[in-house]
Order: C-alpha cells, then structure tokens, then sequence
C-alpha cells in the first residue's frame, strides 16, 4: 500500500450478477459481496437470483444490498429473505424513509451521497449523520444512480471537509490502477468497485479483483 493509505481498508465488490464472480471476490480476500436489488438497472438481480449469489460465498462475505427509491416494505423483505449485513440506499430517499427502514432492518444502512460538487459531501453528512450507518461517496452521473464508473474530485472532497465521525465508503470510478489513491486523500473505511473489476459489463475479471485487493 503506498505511504498515507489507512490500513485495514475492507473491500466491497459490487454489481454481482455471477456466483462465479462472487466466490473470486472471496478468494481474493473482499470482505462485502453486493447485489443490485433495484428494478431496471443493467446488473439488477432478483431476490431469488440474489439469493444464489450470496449462497456462493455462504459465511466468508457480508451481504450488502442495493437499493433505489425502494418502499420500507422492500428493503424489510429483502433483509429477511436474503439475511443482509447492510442495506445501501442509493437514490434520493427521504430522511424520514430511512429512519423507518433503520429502526426495522436489524443490519447497517448505509447512504449514498452522489458528488457533484465537493459541498455535497458537506450536505451529505449534515443531512445523514447519526441517521445510517455509513456515507458512501459515489461519482455523480446523469445517466445512472451509481455503477456508471464516474469519478469525483477526491482532492476537493477531502479539502472541504470529509466527516470525521462517520464511517465513509468510497465508490465511483475507482480501479485497480487509481484505488490507492483514493485511499491516500480519503481514508474510507470501505472501498466499493464494480465497473472498474470488469472484463465486460456484469462479468467481474478474477484478476482486476485480485489486483483491486492488492493495491
């Protein structure tokens, strides 16, 4: 790792779509598995397809899914079926939503702040500090809440003020040959990947995620 990372910095691979995929996120040493829950997104699983995924990994992975604009009813569902370890929450949820989906799922809730501009961050954690469990910090695109590979200004945003009493979980645009910096300035607790680990869109390469892990 190079000098200024944080060390014990876990690994999240996201997108899964693949039980073959996910048992090589093991193998290389992540330590969250995550699962598209939203309808309508290029690597969205159902519960029942989740269900499989999880089950290739068994115990040696969390569980993490992903969700946008759900109803409580879907998020408390999903928990229960599938026995998740987080819910992230990755659309424009209300406060109030969240509270109601933290005080029922039993896991972490997790909120993912999309940056535009480095003040998001700052909003960010105003809005969702001691309200979830951890911020995510994902690139923002027009196009797609998230998986679209797109990076912030992970400079700007340490410079304006990342919360230090929140766990914080990087995303966007991250790779194997850019991840190290980006714990260099940010200090996640988490980094998240899923593009950036692929051979082509929701097929993950064995040998990105080892060099994801590694760096």
């Amino acid at each position: 790792m190079t000098a200024g990372a944080v060390d014990a910095v876990a690994v999240k691979i996201c997108g899964l779509c693949h039980g073959a995929d996910a048992r090589a996120a093991a193998a290389a040493g992540a330590a969250w598995a995550g699962v598209i829950l939203a309808p309508g997104r290029g690597r969205t699983q159902t519960v029942t397809q989740a269900a499989v995924i999880f089950h290739a990994v068994a115990a040696s992975m969390r569980r993490v899914g992903v969700f946008v604009d759900p109803t409580a009813a879907e998020v408390l569902d999903a928990v229960r079926l599938l026995k998740l370890d987080a819910v992230q929450l990755h659309g424009d949820e209300a406060v109030g939503l969240v509270k109601q989906i933290r005080a029922g799922a039993g896991c972490e809730v997790w909120k993912a702040v999309r940056v535009r501009d480095p003040s998001d961050v700052v909003t960010g954690a105003r809005t969702w500090r001691g309200r979830v469990d951890a911020l995510l910090l994902d690139g923002w695109s027009p196009d797609a809440h998230g998986g679209a590979g797109a990076r912030f200004d992970w400079a700007a945003a340490a410079a304006a003020g990342l919360p230090g009493d929140m766990r914080v979980i990087a995303a966007g645009g991250l790779t194997p040959e850019n991840v190290a910096g980006a714990i260099s300035l940010l200090r996640p607790a988490i980094v998240d990947v899923s593009s950036g680990v692929e051979s082509v869109p929701g097929r993950k390469s064995p040998d990105r995620i080892q060099a994801f892990v590694a760096a």
